[in-house]
């Protein structure tokens, strides 16, 4: 039996800093949002200074891998999309904001 893909691409109930980054449930239960790795990381990391309560690593529930490629078949499709335009100037600029965003250093951890 196949468990229920726990992660999804949306926005972070936490950080709000992008839209289409890989979130998944926060480690706590009373809590209902979706947590990017940036921010699962460094709650992960307090907690173990803190509290020494363990969270596991973000990437550890089920159906990571299969949402990880369908994040990057939406970002290989934006920039398709992105080259079709008529607009060099817009590709352009486009492709500058997303090379300097930290969307890029932040999801390549992941």
């Amino acid at each position: 039996m196949t468990e229920k893909n726990i992660y999804e691409i949306s926005k972070c109930s936490y950080c709000c800093e992008e839209e289409n980054v890989i979130t998944r449930p926060t480690p706590f239960l009373a809590d209902e949002g979706m947590m990017c790795k940036y921010c699962w990381d460094n709650t992960q990391e307090e907690y173990k200074n803190s509290t020494s309560e363990y969270i596991p690593d973000f990437e550890s529930g089920p159906g990571f891998a299969d949402t990880k490629v369908k994040w990057i078949q939406k970002e290989v499709e934006f920039i398709r999309n992105l080259l079709k335009s008529k607009d060099r100037d817009i590709v352009k600029e486009a492709i500058a904001e997303y090379l300097l965003d930290d969307h890029l250093e932040r999801t390549s951890k992941e």
